[in-house]
């Protein structure tokens, strides 16, 4: 009997989650934007990233999303972080930095 007692707070949860609580309606497709895309700037500060910031600069270009740009912000690095990120290339274009 305790047992019964003990899990009707569980069972009125599943109840109210099945009910009650509703996913969100699904994004936009990036197809379905096309040249509408709005632009979205990412911001990567750095500071000492020699060896990462290619790895993660390029990882943000694999993006499929149409519009968007990559900001690198140094902070006063004492490695080659800013030569790095200006030799930087994706698909032919090279960005400043």
């Amino acid at each position: 009997m305790p047992f019964l007692f003990a899990s009707i707070p569980w069972i009125a949860l599943v109840v109210y989650m099945a009910t009650r609580v509703r996913l969100p309606p699904p994004l936009a497709s990036v197809e379905a934007l096309g040249s509408d895309a709005p632009l979205v700037s990412v911001i990567v500060p750095a500071r000492n990233e020699e060896r990462s910031i290619r790895q993660c600069v390029e990882s943000i270009c694999a993006s499929d999303y149409p519009a968007f740009e990559v900001i690198v912000v140094d902070d006063r690095s004492a490695d080659e972080t800013v030569q790095v990120a200006r030799r930087i290339e994706w698909k032919g274009r090279q960005y400043g930095a």
